[in-house]
């Protein structure tokens, strides 16, 4: 899978399951591809998937409401 593949998957599950809005959702599968980098390597077929990416990022959020 493509880096821009990755960040695309990554972004929608974060609409999908997050509800943010697009580009919102592209921020921070930005910032989730760069953590996967940090952690795994230049490669991202050495990388999480990217749905398990965008629900552990969603598993940081807290709602203070």
């Amino acid at each position: 899978m493509t880096r821009d593949r990755w960040m695309r998957e990554c972004a929608q599950r974060l609409i999908d399951r997050g509800g943010l809005d697009e580009g919102t959702a592209a921020a921070c599968a930005v910032e989730c591809a760069r953590n996967q980098k940090e952690m795994n390597g230049r490669n991202p077929a050495k990388w999480y998937k990217p749905e398990e990416a965008a629900d552990e990022e969603m598993s940081y959020w807290t709602d203070d409401a």
